[in-house]
């Protein structure tokens, strides 16, 4: 059951850089898809392990990411309640979403080694490309939006 995103609950913009590179890496493996042979195959195998990752990663964790700039800005003026529900979402969400990342990147391996065997760098790269993606999202995204649930949770404990 795909929830609906908070942004569309709640007045929250999620930065466009950050949709766009989760649309960017499904369009790459939705062209995989269409390769037919072992490249075919091991894009499809992929999408199917993506596409409710990034569904649940643009639905959880980019609208918190989109909080930095009001919370830095000291223009957060949301309910508690309506957060809550997102910041709860987020602390159960996250380490899940990081688990997944070991089958995501085995997942990447077998579409890089189709692609070595049959002779298709771009795929070689786009598998490299999605580790760093998921290297990022646990290096920075992720913790960047446990930040921001450990600040709003605080700032509401001090009430400042």
């Amino acid at each position: 059951m795909s929830k609906v995103p908070f942004e569309h609950k709640m007045n929250i913009k999620i930065p466009q850089a950050l949709v766009e590179e989760h649309r960017t890496l499904m369009a790459e493996i939705d062209k995989g898809t269409h390769e037919g042979g072992l490249v075919g195959e091991a894009a499809l195998a992929l999408r199917a392990a993506v596409a409710s990752h990034i569904e649940r990663d643009n639905n959880v964790v980019l609208p918190v990411l989109g909080l930095l700039s009001a919370l830095v800005h000291d223009h957060l003026d949301m309910d508690l309640g309506e957060l809550s529900l997102i910041l709860d979402q987020v602390r159960t969400e996250i380490p899940r979403l990081a688990s997944e990342h070991k089958a995501l990147q085995a997942a990447a391996n077998r579409l890089g080694d189709a692609a070595r065997r049959e002779n298709k760098p771009e795929y070689i790269t786009f598998a490299f490309q999605l580790w760093l993606h998921m290297d990022e999202e646990e290096a920075v995204y992720y913790p960047a939006a446990q930040l921001v649930d450990a600040v709003i949770r605080i700032r509401h404990v001090l009430d400042f």
